[in-house]
């Protein structure tokens, strides 16, 4: 259970981190990267067994947040492909 958690936390790292260093280098957002980062590095805490992990990636549900709604506002729409996904990546992590 301990490695697909990892598994599923990296790919989405990778999924974020990858695209977002193209995205900053025409001149959009680096959040991606960022988010990329701090899910990476929630991975590796994760499989080696450490809490500091989960905290990480509540921090960065946290900032997610703050982010989606500085950008897209109270417009439900706008917010649902910014945090859907991230979302039950972390009800995943709590069940974990």
């Amino acid at each position: 259970m301990r490695l697909l958690t990892v598994l599923l936390l990296l790919l989405t790292g990778l999924g974020l981190l990858v695209p977002g260093l193209y995205l900053a280098w025409l001149g959009g957002s680096a959040y991606y990267i960022l988010a990329g980062a701090a899910i990476l590095a929630s991975a590796w805490l994760v499989l080696r067994r450490r809490a500091a992990g989960m905290w990480l990636y509540g921090g960065l549900l946290l900032g997610t947040l703050a982010w989606a709604l500085w950008e897209a506002g109270l417009d439900g729409w706008a917010l649902m492909p910014r945090l859907i996904f991230l979302m039950a990546l972390a009800a995943w992590l709590l069940f974990y």
